[in-house]
């Protein structure tokens, strides 16, 4: 083999945080198969619940098969693709709150979607992991009979700027945890489920993206998520 031919085939060095985020992305997608297919399992509701539930299971899958794909081209070029399209952002937000939908009936904590059809140009699949990772905290870390809120503003008019809030009535960071959150395996508490890498990988794709999120909370009150895409 050439030498131009072992360029052509060498692969990448993924670092462990690295091929730790990319699992990471990869166990939340299968924890949501687990838990969408005891929801179906417990079911009793009728045909139209089975099939949303279905519905929500697919979209599970192919998170994973998208993830892997994205994971193979970084190994092959050291850079994670972009690829965007325009996309409707409510089924989105929708079917991630759908996911988690067992997990608020266990923690018993109200879901709350402000949002219209707002369409946008940009990556759909990093967004939708942001999106997952960003809802799933505030479900996780939140309290009994907690709320979660998200919020879609259009920037602009006929503009595909658009600014998503999430807000929980959770427990909250102090501000010397805030200033670590992002730090890889870094995590706000131990006896929550998790691996301390879903901020980071957020962070990193949103400075790929150049989206801006912000992080705001106050302890035993809630935190609140600010992200600008466009």
């Amino acid at each position: 083999m050439s030498l131009a031919d072992r360029k052509k085939t060498a692969m990448v060095e993924v670092s462990p945080v690295e091929y730790s985020s990319f699992m990471h992305e990869i166990k939340n997608s299968l924890n949501n198969i687990y838990l969408l297919s005891q929801a179906i399992l417990n079911d009793s509701a009728g045909d139209a619940d089975l099939k949303s539930n279905l519905e929500l299971i697919c979209d599970a899958v192919a998170c994973v098969k998208n993830t892997e794909a994205e994971f193979d081209i970084y190994r092959k070029t050291g850079s994670l693709p972009v690829q965007k399209e325009y996309f409707n952002i409510l089924p989105m937000i929708r079917n991630i709150t759908g996911e988690y939908k067992a997990l608020c009936e266990e923690k018993k904590i109200e879901c709350i979607v402000e949002a219209h059809n707002f369409y946008i140009f940009s990556d759909k699949e990093k967004l939708r992991r942001i999106l997952a990772n960003i809802i799933s905290n505030a479900i996780k870390y939140n309290k009994k009979d907690g709320r979660v809120r998200i919020t879609v503003k259009q920037a602009h008019y006929a503009d595909s700027s658009l600014t998503i809030i999430i807000e929980d009535t959770g427990i909250g960071m102090s501000a010397a945890t805030l200033e670590k959150i992002g730090t890889p395996f870094f995590r706000c508490r131990t006896d929550v489920a998790g691996s301390g890498l879903g901020v980071a990988q957020i962070k990193k794709i949103c400075k790929l993206l150049r989206w801006e999120i912000t992080f705001t909370s106050v302890v035993n009150e809630g935190t609140t998520v600010v992200l600008k895409v466009r």
